[in-house]
């Protein structure tokens, strides 16, 4: 079942997906979706990257994620599959996407923490 998310207001001058951090067991598979409602409509083009900030900001997406992103609906994103997460280490995940009406893609972040089974 994907874990849902939501953006913070334009006012709100975080980049932050409103609830970053979220923790995550190592050894589990989670989809993450993302409703854009917030800020605009119809998002297109999602892509998420991923980054280990434990490691000096290791690039890690093709290790952690499974599949690509896609918006199956609406305001919806979803995520690839967040996978292969350790204990104690501190994930990035960048998404870019871009919404009806604006030309500038719209890059927000999620932060992962990995934790005990």
């Amino acid at each position: 079942m994907p874990v849902s998310l939501t953006l913070r207001p334009v006012s709100d001058r975080s980049l932050e997906i409103k609830e970053s951090p979220v923790y995550q067991a190592e050894g589990s598979q989670i989809t993450y979706q993302l409703t854009t409602t917030e800020i605009g409509s119809t998002p297109t083009s999602p892509t998420v990257t991923a980054k280990n900030l434990s490691s000096g900001g290791q690039t890690v997406t093709s290790t952690i994620l499974s599949g690509s992103a896609s918006v199956p609906s609406g305001d919806l994103i979803t995520f690839p599959i967040v996978k292969s997460l350790i204990k104690g280490e501190v994930y990035l995940l960048t998404i870019t996407f871009t919404l009806t009406g604006l030309g500038t893609p719209i890059t927000r972040y999620l932060r992962i923490i990995g934790v005990d089974s």
